[in-house]
């Protein structure tokens, strides 16, 4: 508890005093203190460190309606303190506005801020609140700028890839099916596109009749390069260049195998069509993009690439479809021995075919791994790795453990795992303009793509923007 009780200002006022007995507000004119403090403020998304009284807040929203206050509080008791007071009452009933204290702050920017309806984001506080308790204000401003960090990653993907997803999203619509599917062996062999795959094929060779083996599209040339036909693939990636990923992919009459493929709504319409062509059973999931998720609710399995890699969504898969046992294969999340990929992968293959003298395949090697900072990986022989590559190992890890797996080495492990994937509920029509009435989110993915050219304009014309190219992409493949 950081306040002690309250005093009245000269204009009336209740306004709190902290233990220390000085005042939150101006004992003169805390109206006036409040507008001031509004007026030097920008319409946006605020941060407001400290409560109190609530009259800086009143006078936020009075100032800017269309914004979103996030107000912190030093804890519970004070939170529950402040709501005593008439204006942080009124506030507190506002939607746009909402009180959490600091244990709360990363989930709350995370799920309140979006970039597309807010143009600014301002972390302040009044000067009186920050002075009575500088460390709690830097404590706020780490975790903020935490919450930041991971939404200003994720907008940067949604940026590059908004419109392809939306695209993809609507063409693969059409041929996506319910399907079900269970684990008939207890171990799943997971095969990523590390280095580390190399050294596996005789182990994945002399497990295959008794594991299934579910690789990640980045894998699956290797493993056909090695003989190995994997009996599951996973994909994932909506750019064009995936599909060569399948350019080999044998033809179910030439090996008398059918592989199951199972491919995120938003791949490549190439992929499926490819795949169904060469005999073999392609099926869709929902990776989790808001237009997936409108459109099939649960005609389709919903499958986690925890951290955003495709070998996470193949362990995803794997324990949703019931697997005890979850080996890994060139799952290295590092570089060792300088490698960034295994043989037989696509960029392996571009590599080299496009190697000269003086631009080599080991340059061109060196140059993916060196575009961003290098450190040791302590769980891999102090390879050299990424943070990126780190927090993909570190999502999976945090995933599994969530899952109740136990860890033992390159194996994740459970005693009991009776899941099944079993998807029975009708796909709904594909209506944009329904779809935008009932959840404008659903499209700010493709509004995060339409606002690198079209800063300027405001939520409201993106998201239009946003329906039309739906619109366009609806018309053209209905038929």
């Amino acid at each position: 508890m950081i306040y002690d009780s309250f005093i009245t200002a000269k204009t009336g006022e209740e306004i709190p005093l902290f233990i220390s007995k000085r005042p939150m507000n101006s004992k003169y004119n805390p109206s006036l203190e409040a507008e001031n403090f509004a007026q030097n403020q920008k319409n946006g998304f605020f941060v407001i460190g400290g409560i109190g009284n609530g009259m800086h807040i009143k006078a936020l929203l009075k100032q800017f309606p269309s914004s979103f206050i996030l107000a912190i509080e030093a804890d519970r008791e004070s939170l529950s303190y402040c709501l005593n007071f008439k204006d942080t009452k009124e506030c507190s009933t506002n939607p746009s506005v909402r009180f959490i204290t600091p244990d709360d702050i990363e989930e709350a920017v995370l799920k309140n801020y979006f970039p597309i309806s807010y143009n600014n984001f301002t972390f302040t506080s009044l000067r009186s609140w920050q002075n009575e308790n500088p460390a709690l204000t830097e404590k706020i401003n780490e975790e903020v700028h935490r919450a930041l960090k991971k939404i200003s990653g994720d907008f940067s993907v949604q940026s590059h890839f908004g419109k392809i997803w939306q695209h993809n999203i609507i063409v693969n619509f059409k041929n996506a099916v319910s399907w079900n599917y269970q684990a008939d062996k207890e171990e799943a062999l997971i095969c990523a596109a590390g280095p580390g795959l190399e050294k596996a094929i005789d182990y994945i060779k002399e497990k295959k009749d008794s594991a299934s083996i579910i690789a990640a599209d980045t894998a699956f040339s290797t493993l056909l390069e090695e003989g190995i036909i994997a009996d599951i693939v996973l994909s994932s990636d909506a750019q064009k260049v995936s599909a060569e990923h399948f350019y080999n992919c044998p033809l179910k009459e030439k090996t008398g195998k059918e592989i199951l493929f199972i491919l995120d709504l938003s791949t490549n319409p190439a992929i499926y069509k490819s795949l169904i062509q060469r005999g073999h059973k392609a099926v869709f999931y929902n990776g989790g993009h808001p237009l997936s998720l409108a459109l099939t609710g649960k005609s389709l399995p919903l499958i986690n690439a925890a951290g955003g890699t495709v070998t996470a969504a193949c362990c995803d898969f794997a324990y949703k479809a019931g697997f005890k046992i979850l080996t890994f294969a060139g799952a290295d999340f590092s570089y060792p021995q300088g490698k960034a990929y295994a043989r037989g992968t696509y960029l392996d293959r571009q590599y080299n075919s496009t190697a000269v003298r003086f631009s080599t395949a080991e340059t061109k090697y060196s140059s993916l791994m060196y575009r961003t900072e290098l450190v040791k990986d302590n769980e891999n022989n102090n390879a050299l790795t990424t943070e990126v590559m780190k927090n993909y190992r570190q999502a999976i890890n945090e995933w599994a453990v969530n899952c109740g797996f136990k860890k033992e080495s390159k194996r994740l492990s459970m005693d009991f795992n009776n899941n099944k994937i079993s998807c029975t509920e009708e796909k709904i029509d594909f209506i944009p303009e329904k779809l935008l009435e009932e959840n404008k989110k659903i499209f700010f993915p493709m509004c995060a793509w339409l606002k690198k050219y079209n800063g300027d304009r405001t939520e409201e014309e993106l998201l239009k923007l946003a329906l039309a190219y739906s619109l366009r992409y609806n018309q053209k493949y209905e038929n």
